[in-house]
């Protein structure tokens, strides 16, 4: 996370410190729009307020789930 008060949260999510072959496609689905790619190993969720995160909380849980075992496996 990178916090950037009074603006905004940042989630940021990545495959990791070491360097992996960039994979073709983006590695997990964001039907939400939520995510701001960076690449196809890394992506940004920026909110500015709590209830912009509890907009989209399903979708954020998703992603994050998806995340975890993307880059788990």
């Amino acid at each position: 996370m990178k916090i950037q008060p009074p603006k905004q949260i940042q989630l940021i999510v990545h495959r990791g410190v070491k360097v992996k072959e960039q994979p073709e496609e983006q590695p997990i689905q964001d039907g939400a729009g939520i995510l701001l790619w960076k690449g196809n190993d890394r992506a940004i969720a920026s909110f500015v307020s709590l209830s912009s995160i509890i907009l989209v909380e399903n979708a954020l849980i998703k992603i994050v789930q998806d995340w975890l075992i993307e880059t788990s496996a």
